[in-house]
C-alpha cells in the first residue's frame, strides 16, 4: 500500500529525444518496492507530470520540468514554491521546511506516488518499449532502452533500434557510454560533461569494444547487454509479437507492433491509433483500407507502395485478414485454354532456292519450291530461347516497380544519413526479408550485382536532379 495518498493530476509527455536518447537514464527510475533479482523494470519521469500529495493537512503539488538534458522538479504548497531542483526529494523537503520550519526529509519518489502500482501503470501508457536495468558482475549498471530483431548472429540477433547505456570512467574522466546499431555497424558514443566526446564504430559489438580498449574482461556483446537473459527474451518476443482485436486497447503491444512494422516507413506524422479506434467502433468488421487511411493522412498526401505494404504487414500482425477478391488479371491459377493442335504439316514455298527473279512466280514454280520445314520452322535467322546467347547485361529482365520503390526508399534513407548507408548486399537482404513476410514475390528479387548497377545509375540520376533543383 502506498505510504502517501497521491493523485496524478497530469500524466505528462514522453519526449523521444530525452526518454530514448543518450540522456535517457535521467528520465527513468525503478519503483521503490521493486524486488526483481536479475533485472529491474524502469518507470518514466514524464515531462509535465504533475502529482498532488497531502502532508500534515497541507497540499503539495510536484511538477516535472526540463533542466537542460535532465529532469527538474518544482514543488508548490499554497503560496510557497521551490526553485527548480535536481531531485523530487530536494523539492519536497525544501518546501515542507519552509511551511513548518522543521528539518524533516522526505522520499521524493514516494511523495510522487511511484510506489503506487496504478499510477505507475498510467505512466507506462503509450511508451514504445519498457526499459529495464541490470548489473554486469557488479561492475556495471546497464540500462536497455530499445529493442530490435535481426538475422545477424554477430549481433546476437539484435538490430537497429536496440539501445543501451551505462556510466563508467574513460581516460580518467566519468563518462556515459551510449550503445546502439545502425543498419550495418555497432556504435558506441561516449559523453563527458554532457558533450559527445568520442564515437567508435565497427562491424559488431566485440570489434568495436576492442577499439575502445577498456573492460577487456568482458566481450563486447556482454557490455552491449545482448547476452543477458532478459535481452534475449525481449529479442525473441520482438520477432513473434502479434495480437488480436482484443489487444488493440493495449498501448504497449500496439506501440511495439507499430515501431517494428510501420514507423520506419512513415515520412509524416500521423495519428495512426485513430485508424484502429474507428475500425473497432464501427458496426461492420470490414473496411476499405486506402479509404480509411486517407482519413488520418494530410490532404493530398500520396501513400507510397512501401508504406502501404508496411500497413498491410502491421494489419496481418494485429489480427486482420485481407479479403479483397482477385481481379480478372490476378486470379490464382486462372484457367488457360489449350493451344491448337495441328492436324497437318506446314508447307512453305521457298522461291529463293529455285533461282527465280523477283518477279511474281508462276504456280508451277511455287509447287516445285515446296519444302516441308514443319520440324524446323525457325532455322533461318532465329534461335530458340534455351539456345539464345546474351551479352554481358544478361537477358534484359527489368526490375519490377515494387522492387524499385523499395530500393529508392533504402537509397534515400541512407542518403539522409551517410553513416547508415545501405550496401547492395544489405538491400538484397532487406528484399529477401520482405519476400519472407509475403510483401514481395521471391522471383522479383534481383541479384546483388543488378542492385549494384541500379545504385550506380540511380545515384547519378539523383545527383543530376539535386543539381537542377539548386540552380532553379
Amino acid at each position: 500500500m502506498s505510504k502517501y495518498k497521491v493523485a496524478l493530476i497530469s500524466r505528462g509527455e514522453i519526449l523521444q529525444d530525452l526518454h530514448f536518447g543518450p540522456n535517457a537514464k535521467d528520465w527513468w527510475i525503478s519503483r521503490p518496492t521493486n524486488n526483481d533479482v536479475t533485472y529491474t523494470h524502469l518507470y518514466p519521469i514524464r515531462f509535465g507530470m504533475k502529482t498532488l500529495t497531502t502532508i500534515n493537512q497541507h497540499v503539495f503539488i510536484i511538477t516535472v520540468v526540463q533542466d537542460g538534458f535532465e529532469s527538474g522538479y518544482l514543488c508548490q504548497s499554497e503560496a510557497l514554491r521551490s526553485n527548480v531542483c535536481k531531485s523530487s526529494l530536494e523539492a519536497v523537503t525544501s518546501t515542507y521546511q519552509q511551511a513548518f520550519l522543521k528539518k524533516t526529509r522526505f522520499n521524493g519518489l514516494l511523495v510522487m506516488g511511484f510506489d503506487d502500482l496504478e499510477i505507475c501503470k498510467m505512466l507506462l501508457t503509450d511508451i514504445p518499449f519498457h526499459p529495464y536495468t541490470f548489473k554486469i558482475r557488479n561492475n556495471i549498471n546497464l540500462t536497455v532502452f530499445g529493442i530490435g530483431k535481426s538475422n545477424n548472429p554477430d549481433w546476437k540477433y539484435a538490430r537497429k533500434g536496440y539501445q543501451s547505456s551505462f556510466v563508467y570512467n574513460f581516460r580518467k574522466t566519468r563518462a556515459l557510454f551510449f550503445q546502439k546499431f545502425s543498419n550495418k555497424e555497432a556504435i558506441v558514443k561516449i559523453y563527458q560533461n554532457s558533450q559527445e566526446a568520442y564515437t567508435f564504430r565497427d562491424t559488431d559489438p566485440n570489434t568495436v569494444w576492442n577499439q575502445i580498449g577498456i573492460l577487456t574482461q568482458f566481450t563486447g556483446s556482454t557490455i552491449f547487454g545482448l547476452e543477458h537473459e532478459q535481452t534475449i527474451s525481449e529479442i525473441n518476443k520482438e520477432q513473434t509479437l502479434t495480437c488480436t482485436v482484443e489487444d488493440w486497447q493495449n498501448e504497449q503491444i500496439m506501440n511495439r507492433l507499430f515501431n517494428y512494422h510501420l514507423k520506419k516507413f512513415i515520412v509524416t506524422s500521423i495519428e495512426w491509433k485513430k485508424f484502429f479506434i474507428f475500425w473497432q467502433n464501427q458496426e461492420s468488421n470490414i473496411i476499405e483500407l486506402t479509404t480509411q487511411l486517407k482519413k488520418i493522412y494530410p490532404p493530398g498526401y500520396t501513400i507510397k507502395d512501401r508504406e502501404l505494404r508496411a500497413w498491410k504487414a502491421l494489419l496481418r500482425h494485429t489480427g486482420c485478414t485481407n479479403i479483397t477478391p482477385f481481379g480478372k488479371d490476378s486470379a490464382v491459377n486462372p484457367k488457360i485454354s489449350q493451344h491448337s493442335i495441328l492436324k497437318s504439316s506446314w508447307f512453305v514455298p521457298l522461291s529463293y532456292k529455285s533461282g527465280t527473279s523477283s518477279q511474281r512466280p508462276t504456280v508451277d514454280q511455287l509447287k516445285s519450291d515446296e519444302e516441308n520445314i514443319c520440324g524446323n520452322l525457325l532455322t533461318l535467322g532465329w534461335a530458340l530461347k534455351e539456345n539464345q546467347k546474351f551479352g554481358k547485361k544478361g537477358a534484359g529482365k527489368r526490375i519490377s516497380k515494387h522492387v524499385i520503390a523499395h530500393l529508392e526508399g533504402y537509397f534515400l534513407a541512407s542518403n539522409a544519413n551517410k553513416s547508415e548507408r545501405y550496401s547492395a548486399e544489405e538491400m538484397h537482404k532487406e528484399l529477401i526479408d520482405l519476400a519472407k513476410e509475403g510483401s514481395l514475390e521471391k522471383n522479383d528479387i534481383p541479384k546483388v550485382s543488378t542492385i549494384q548497377n541500379w545504385i550506380a545509375r540511380y545515384a547519378a540520376q539523383h545527383k543530376q536532379k539535386m543539381a537542377k533543383m539548386i540552380f532553379q
